[in-house]
């Protein structure tokens, strides 16, 4: 029969008080059993300071609170956030022609976007003008590029090859 999971030792914690007595939290711990250790994440419940084995039920209020103060404590590593900040960025291209999760500005300076004379570098430096974040920002301007590099390319059409047959 396994023996029962340990954790051996605790590296990290973010933690969100859910009322007077229960707090939740996402830790980032070295665990054991069977002779062999691996680091996971738990998210739990504690009910005043004691670990309750009880499941994380809360709302999407207290879990974005909860998350950013993990986040604030290093208990994701660097690999997992820079997966997650990707998962975030990625966009429907279609959703956003038709207007379906935008933001309300779908036709904010269409014209000047569609038929202006503006330099790129211009168009780069306001799409990052009020971006604080280093990392968010440099992401943000090489999609940038990488698009307007899609723009200049020509586009490529397909051969239209003609079946001949033996004989004809």
């Amino acid at each position: 029969m396994p023996k029962k999971m340990i954790t051996i030792e605790q590296r990290a914690v973010g933690v969100c008080q859910l009322n007077d007595h229960d707090e939740g939290r996402i830790e980032r711990n070295l665990f054991g059993a069977n002779g062999e250790s691996w680091e996971a994440l738990r998210f739990c419940k504690n009910k005043d300071g004691q670990h309750n084995r009880v499941h994380l039920v809360i709302g999407e209020d207290k879990f974005v609170e909860l998350f950013e103060n993990a986040v604030k404590n290093g208990v994701f590593q660097q690999q997992t956030m820079d997966r997650l900040k990707m998962i975030l960025e990625r966009r429907d291209p279609f959703l956003e022609v038709i207007g379906i999760g935008a933001d309300g500005t779908l036709s904010q300076n269409i014209d000047e976007e569609l038929y202006s004379d503006v330099e790129p570098k211009a168009r780069a430096a306001k799409l990052v003008e009020n971006v604080k974040d280093p990392t968010l920002r440099h992401t943000m301007l090489e999609k940038f590029w990488a698009d307007e590099r899609k723009k200049s390319q020509p586009v490529q059409l397909a051969r239209r090859h003609k079946i001949r047959k033996r004989g004809f």
